[in-house]
């Protein structure tokens, strides 16, 4: 299980890969997945994990729980 700073997320794009809990401390980077359009890549030391939703979204959501994301582009 986890403490209350954790994200659900998957393994594999479509969830085939089950739900495990990934610590907000252990997040190095959110970024949209090109391949869907729907899907975002979680990015931690451990590997790459899928959630589904708009990137917006789940800064909005990481921010209002403590957390400091921003939107950057490449530029």
């Amino acid at each position: 299980m986890c403490s209350v700073n954790c994200l659900s997320v998957t393994k594999a794009p479509d969830g085939s890969g089950g739900i495990i809990f990934v610590d907000f401390q252990h997040i190095l980077f959110l970024k949209c997945n090109t391949n869907e359009s729907q899907s975002i890549l979680v990015h931690t030391r451990e590997g790459v994990y899928y959630i589904m939703g708009p990137l917006r979204y789940w800064v909005s959501a990481l921010n209002s729980t403590g957390c400091h994301f921003i939107i950057v582009n490449r530029g």
